[in-house]
């Protein structure tokens, strides 16, 4: 994550784990994205229960809209050809990368674990949160990661 100082924007850098890339490291990313509780820890009283969940909800409701849908898809294909992505094309094709995020925008939860009954989108967020904020999950992350921070 890349913290901007002056605006306090975040922004996802870490292109080695797009495309769950991650889930295929000798110790495996298990999360679906770091929260760690150092991070939590900085949204304050409200914790993720304040801005973070209801900003995570509104972005998800905006994912699953058809047309958002398809401009992302877009532009990911732009990135799955561009040679920065090679080492991820080599392990698996653009077509079933597409395939695995057209799925998560449409609710499916893919990757180490299928999980069922997690439809809306209020609760896929306090799934995936929760899951991200998880110990157990947090505890099996590389070292290197400081997961526990």
């Amino acid at each position: 994550m890349n913290v901007e100082r002056s605006t306090g924007i975040i922004t996802h850098v870490d292109f080695g784990c797009l495309f769950d890339d991650g889930t295929r490291f000798p110790i495996p990313e298990v999360t679906p994205f770091r929260l760690t509780p150092n991070m939590v820890n900085a949204f304050g009283v409200t914790s993720v229960e304040g801005v973070f969940m209801k900003s995570a909800i509104i972005v998800l409701k905006v994912i699953r809209e058809s047309r958002t849908q398809s401009l992302l898809i877009t532009i990911m294909e732009a990135m799955l050809y561009d040679s920065v992505f090679q080492k991820v094309k080599e392990k698996r094709s653009a077509k079933e990368i597409l395939a695995t995020v057209k799925g998560r925008m449409e609710g499916r939860l893919l990757g180490i674990k299928s999980v069922q009954g997690v439809s809306g989108t209020r609760e896929q967020c306090v799934f995936l949160v929760r899951e991200a904020m998880s110990v157990r999950n947090l505890g099996q992350m590389h070292l290197g990661w400081m997961p526990w921070l």
